[in-house]
Parts: C-alpha cells; structure tokens; sequence
C-alpha cells in the first residue's frame, strides 16, 4: 500500500473518530442539560404545590384547585382565571353546576349541601388569593418556561439517531463537497 493512500485512510478514520467522539459529547451535554432541568422544575412544581396545599387552602380555592389538579388532564384546558372563578363560584347557581361537574368526573361523596354550605361559608378566598398570586403566577412562568424549553426533552432514539446524522453530515459529509468544490475549481483553472 502506497504511503499516500495510507495518509488518506488515516486521515478518514481520524474525522470519522472526531465525528463519534463529538456526537457522544453533545449527547453527554445535552443530557447533563435535560438532568438540571428536570431538576428544576421538581423544584417549581414542590414550590406551587407547597403554596397550593389543598388543606390550607380557602374552600373555593380548594374547589380550583382540585379541578385544575384531579379533573382536568391537559394544561391547555385548565382554568387560568382563579379570581373570576372564585367570585362566580359564590352564586348558587353556578356552583351548583360545578358541583354537578365535579360529581361527573369523580364520585365525590360531599353532600351538594353540605358543599353549597361550604361556599357561601368562605369569605376568605379573595384575600387569600391576593396574597397567593403575587408568589404563584412567577413560578408558574418560570414553570411554563421550563416545560417549553428546547432543552426540557430528554435524547431519545429519534433525536439521537437526528443529532448523528446531523452531527454526520456537518462534519464528515460535508467535508468532501468542499474537496469537490476544490477540485472542480483547480481543474477549471488548468
């Protein structure tokens, strides 16, 4: 074997080395990146969940909460406004059909008195949710932040498989377009 051919294979092994070694770094960061992440937002969600306790919380706050948490399944469906419900939630009316949602979804064993009861009781929740918002709705930002974040998914075999071919493509590929390129020049110069 000619000492030329044998600089050309070296030389193709060591990029395509390059290339492998470059893939499983950014696969490494991109994991210690998804890990931090994750990491926060356990954190966010502990944070809400500690301001949000079910038990401390006013009763028509509670009825909020538990739908938002217990009924409703997709964030895009929960309710954003706490402060309308709350304040229509104190006609009978409506929370009278609340209760009869609530019934429908879960078997709650509340006697419908006894929960209308409760509502009018409360003359709190206003008070209380004034003093809740302010602390809530930042986290629930940097919470929403988060969850969209590029980062926030972890490397599956999808973006894995994408992230080589990509990774592939940039550095080993496109490397013999730009030889090419070269070589098409200099036989055009000649």
């Amino acid at each position: 074997m000619k000492d030329s051919t044998k600089k050309i294979i070296a030389r193709e092994f060591l990029f395509l080395l390059g290339t492998i070694i470059l893939f499983f770094v950014v696969i490494f960061i991109w994991a210690s990146l998804n890990d931090s992440i994750n990491d926060k937002e356990y954190e966010l969600k502990q944070e809400i969940k500690s301001l949000t306790e079910y038990k401390k919380l006013p009763y028509r706050l509670r009825v909020f909460y538990y739908i938002n948490n217990n009924i409703i399944e997709y964030s895009w469906d929960k309710m954003k406004d706490s402060e309308k419900f709350i304040s229509d939630l104190k006609e009978n009316e409506y929370a009278s059909e609340i209760y009869d949602y609530i019934k429908k979804k879960r078997n709650i064993e509340i006697d419908k008195e006894q929960y209308l009861k409760l509502i009018s009781k409360d003359t709190v929740s206003e008070q209380y949710l004034t003093k809740l918002l302010p602390k809530l709705l930042p986290l629930e930002k940097k919470l929403d932040k988060i969850k969209d974040s590029f980062f926030n998914h972890s490397v599956g075999g999808d973006e894995a498989l994408g992230l080589g071919i990509l990774i592939f493509s940039i550095f080993f590929l496109l490397r013999y377009l730009i030889y090419a390129t070269k070589w098409s020049i200099r036989q055009l110069k000649k």
